[in-house]
C-alpha cells in the first residue's frame, strides 16, 4: 500500500496509471520532500511500486504528473525541482547521511543553496569566495568539494551578487548591496 492508498499488485501497474493517478502520489513525495527534483520524485514513486530503475517512460510519466500539479496550482517549480505552492525553505537539509543519489550537486535546488549562502555571508559579513564554498560544503554536510559541487555553489552566489543580495570585492563576497569600500 503506497502512502495516498494506491496499492500495487506488479510492478508494471506504475506505467498502467494514468498521469491524474499518478499525481496524488508525485504530491505526497512534494509535500513531504520539496524542493525536491523531478528525479528523487519519480525514484521514490517507482521503489513505491517495487520497479528497480528508473527509465526514461516512467520519468516522463511522473514528469506529466508533476506538470498536472503544477497547472492545477498544487505545486510550484523552479527548473527541475517541485515545492508545494507557498512554502518558505526555512533550513538547509544535511545529507552527510542520505542516499548516494541525493549527494549529488545537481539534486541540490537553487532555493537551498541561496539559503545556505545567504546565511554564511550574513553570519561572517565577509568571506572570500573559496571559503564560501568550503563553508556551503560543510552545511551540507559535505566534507570535500568536487567540481560540480563547487560550480553550483559558486553559480548561485554570483546569483545572489547580481539580484543584489550581496556585493563581491575582488574575490570577496559582503553583506549588503553595495561595497563597504566606498
Amino acid at each position: 500500500m503506497l502512502a495516498n492508498g494506491f496499492s500495487s499488485a506488479r510492478p508494471s501497474d506504475l506505467l498502467d496509471l494514468s498521469v491524474f493517478e499518478i499525481a496524488p502520489i508525485a504530491l505526497v513525495v512534494v509535500k513531504g520532500e520539496g524542493p525536491v527534483h523531478t528525479e528523487e520524485v519519480a525514484r521514490r514513486i517507482r521503489e513505491a511500486f517495487g520497479l528497480q530503475r528508473t527509465g526514461n517512460r516512467i520519468l516522463e510519466h511522473v514528469l506529466a504528473s508533476l506538470e498536472h500539479l503544477a497547472q492545477t496550482g498544487q505545486i510550484e517549480h523552479d527548473n527541475d525541482f517541485w515545492s508545494p505552492i507557498g512554502r518558505d525553505l526555512k533550513a538547509v537539509r544535511d545529507r552527510r547521511n542520505a542516499s548516494l543519489p541525493l549527494r549529488r550537486a545537481a539534486m541540490i535546488s537553487p532555493a537551498e543553496y541561496q539559503l545556505a549562502i545567504t546565511s554564511i555571508i550574513s553570519g561572517a559579513v565577509a568571506i572570500s569566495r573559496e571559503d564560501l564554498i568550503i563553508e556551503t560544503a560543510r552545511v551540507f554536510g559535505f566534507d570535500r568539494t568536487g567540481p560540480d559541487l563547487r560550480e553550483a555553489i559558486d553559480q548561485q552566489s554570483e546569483i545572489l551578487v547580481d539580484l543584489g543580495r550581496f556585493h563581491l570585492d575582488g574575490d570577496v563576497l559582503r553583506s549588503g548591496g553595495s561595497s563597504m569600500l566606498q
